[in-house]
């Protein structure tokens, strides 16, 4: 019976399993290019906003916590009950505090009607458009583009590994079929995107070892450098995550044009072991002339 495969979907406990590999996008990809651009680009003034997770803590506190001196001031933090629409604490809360930019960790129909009533507040206030302080989401793909609209979501920005964008022939290949399967209006994502490689990757390593044993499909695994839609590939032996190029990604009223993009594969690091604060804020402090003092609002 086989029992290793690639699991594209973030899963908690089970991401320590030996029997799997993730080839979804890890904490170290969201967040890194995230914080690379709030120093360079977008100010250092952000409101954090997320859903409150029942045993899984408040995705917005990473930045907070983690963020080192050199990265700015949040202004506050606001979080939401999963599925709530109720977001005028959130939006009053902004527009009291003008942030340089919002950081949404908001999901499904809270974060659908959070860009509404954000697309609101723009219009009476153009100081919240996008092209003056724009939201930066960690989860919004192209599979959410028609659910949110595409005048909300105009000019805003999301991080990801994967955009439709990304010009490598293993993407447009898989868009192709994709289309010709489903229809031309069928959106890539990077959830999508992330599965169909998991198991493409699967199917390579089965293939190579001429078995679907745990132990050599593995070591294939680890052994080898995929090049797929997300682009380049290889999974850490000790973590069993994939290293992924993460980027960012601006809405242009089509889909996201990638604005920043890692210059390599970020090393799978899902529970941060190696992450050295002090470093990277070595490196951000080399592009400033001014060190504010972080300062988290709650």
């Amino acid at each position: 019976m086989m029992r290793c495969c690639g699991i594209a979907a973030p899963m908690k406990g089970s991401k320590a399993a030996r029997t799997l590999s993730m080839s979804a996008q890890h904490p170290a990809c969201i967040w890194c290019p995230y914080l690379n651009m709030w120093c360079r680009a977008l100010g250092q003034t952000p409101i954090l906003s997320g859903p409150t997770i029942f045993g899984a803590g408040k995705p917005a506190e990473w930045p907070a916590n983690y963020s080192p001196p050199a990265m700015g001031q949040v202004h506050g933090e606001r979080y939401v009950p999963i599925g709530s629409e109720d977001i005028d604490r959130l939006i009053d809360e902004i527009e009291q505090k003008r942030p340089d930019f919002v950081l949404n960790n908001l999901i499904g129909n809270s974060s659908y009607a959070f860009f509404e009533a954000y697309q609101a507040l723009g219009a009476r206030d153009p100081y919240f458009l996008p092209e003056n302080c724009p939201i930066v989401s960690c989860n919004i793909t192209e599979a959410e583009i028609d659910s949110i609209g595409q005048e909300q979501l105009l000019g805003h920005l999301t991080t990801a590994v994967y955009f439709e964008t990304q010009p490598n022939p293993e993407n447009q290949a898989m868009l192709d079929a994709v289309h010709h399967r489903y229809g031309g209006e069928r959106r890539g994502s990077t959830y999508m995107v992330s599965n169909y490689t998991a198991i493409k990757m699967l199917a390579a390593a089965i293939k190579d070892t001429g078995s679907d044993e745990v132990d050599p499909v593995r070591t294939n695994l680890h052994a080898r450098r995929f090049d797929t839609a997300l682009g380049p590939l290889k999974i850490d032996q000790w973590t069993n995550h994939a290293a992924l190029r993460p980027g960012v990604g601006k809405f242009d009223g089509l889909g996201f044009e990638i604005v920043s993009a890692a210059d390599e594969l970020v090393e799978a690091d899902p529970y941060f072991v190696h992450f050295d604060a002090k470093e990277f804020a070595r490196k951000i402090a080399e592009r400033q002339t001014t060190v504010p003092h972080l300062r988290v609002v709650k």
